[in-house]
């Protein structure tokens, strides 16, 4: 049963990234965007689509609409943690599988 679990694991995770990755990842998104333009993009079209600051805003606010995020002032703090777990778990799981320790340490704090 513990092979079993650990074997549904590792291709859950697997399934996960390679499955995600495609709607996630900027440069993917980027990539598959020029791909499906006719006429390519520009560099100013591209920047434009992808400015950091947007995508930065964009990205908070969606956290704060999914009460993820609460933004107290001019300080946010973590709302409902269950995305924070997520990324544990799979930094567990890529420290598990792969050996290699997190970008990020979520350890004590």
């Amino acid at each position: 049963m513990a092979v079993n679990l650990a074997i549904n694991s590792i291709l859950g995770y697997w399934y996960l990234i390679f499955i995600t990755i495609s709607h996630t990842a900027l440069r993917t998104r980027l990539l598959m965007e020029i791909h499906n333009s006719d006429a390519g993009l520009t560099s100013d079209q591209i920047l434009q689509r992808y400015n950091s600051r947007d995508i930065v805003k964009k990205r908070i606010m969606r956290l704060i609409n999914n009460k993820q995020l609460i933004c107290k002032g001019d300080r946010y703090f973590i709302g409902r943690p269950w995305v924070l777990w997520y990324a544990k778990l799979f930094q567990f799981m890529r420290h598990f599988i792969l050996g290699e320790k997190g970008k990020y340490d979520f350890g004590a704090g």
